[in-house]
């Protein structure tokens, strides 16, 4: 019989030995472990579930787990009903979600993983697993603001750009509405000009060749357009008064006009025509002067 308590002793310690070791591999564990009975209450937890807590053991054991591990999604609390002790009592299910608590000095996003067993025939406990996962919560919603800040910033330029693309475009056709005004204009006064028959106006460049040619031009010189333009004003001129057509010029330029009779020349004849010659609008000597013949036969 002393033999059998001996060995009764010896099972006994070894026993007090695993679960002291079990005890010390739990503790070494990162994630927190909880274990409840079927009312709720701690009936054992590790050293990770204590250090969320910041609460001695003593202190913790024989607790209601729903009043000291208060959780929250957003911000609302989660009611004693929907808490993952009593989801996991209740009806034997098991999951995870995510959760927020908030320590003495410090909120943690924690994911808890829940689970029940049925210990001593019909006795229902629960083992909830909790691991913080604050850190990388945060890094995602700091990733998921940068994505949102970006898609805005994309929207904000996306939104300049059409404004700056519509405003382009009335430019554009505010523009293209000037020029075909001016085209108008320039053509209904090519029309004026080249209706009339009884005076020679044509535009000279700055340097004095022919830029334009009317019919009056064409009338009184007996040049088409296609054998002056280009040419030089002195190709009217006898070549001994070819200083005529660059004192004309001069003198229009820095008068503004330039009255007068001289000698010219036609294509095969001489004629005696009146010069009025105008300077340029833009400067003395600078772009073309509008000249207007009149002729005197």
């Amino acid at each position: 019989m002393k033999q059998v308590f001996q060995d009764h002793a010896a099972l006994v310690q070894e026993l007090r030995t695993t679960l002291g070791k079990m005890e010390i591999a739990l503790d070494a564990a990162i994630n927190g472990l909880v274990w409840t009975n079927a009312a709720g209450q701690v009936q054992w937890c590790n050293a990770g579930f204590l250090a969320l807590l910041r609460q001695p053991k003593l202190a913790v054991l024989g607790q209601s787990l729903t009043a000291i591990f208060p959780l929250r999604q957003g911000e609302i609390g989660i009611p004693d009903s929907q808490h993952p002790v009593t989801r996991a009592l209740e009806t034997g299910c098991t999951s995870t979600e995510v959760y927020e608590f908030q320590s003495a000095d410090q909120q943690y996003c924690l994911e808890v993983s829940w689970s029940s067993f049925v210990s001593h025939g019909t006795d229902r406990s629960a083992m909830l697993v909790v691991r913080n996962a604050t850190v990388e919560y945060q890094s995602y919603r700091a990733l998921q603001q940068n994505h949102e800040n970006l898609e805005a910033l994309v929207e904000e330029r996306s939104y300049f750009l059409k404004l700056a693309n519509t405003q382009l475009e009335a430019e554009v056709a505010q523009t293209q509405h000037m020029a075909d005004r001016l085209q108008e204009s320039e053509a209904r006064f090519r029309l004026l000009i080249d209706n009339v028959k009884d005076h020679g106006i044509y535009l000279l460049d700055a340097v004095g060749n022919v830029a334009s040619w009317n019919a009056g031009a064409e009338r009184l010189h007996q040049y088409v357009a296609d054998e002056v333009m280009g040419q030089s004003l002195s190709l009217f001129f006898m070549p001994e008064e070819q200083y005529c057509a660059s004192q004309m010029l001069q003198i229009a330029n820095e008068t503004g006009e330039y009255q007068g009779e001289l000698r010219h020349r036609r294509k095969m004849t001489l004629v005696l025509v009146r010069y009025g010659a105008y300077g340029s609008p833009y400067g003395c000597g600078k772009p073309p002067g509008l000249r207007d013949d009149l002729p005197q036969y």
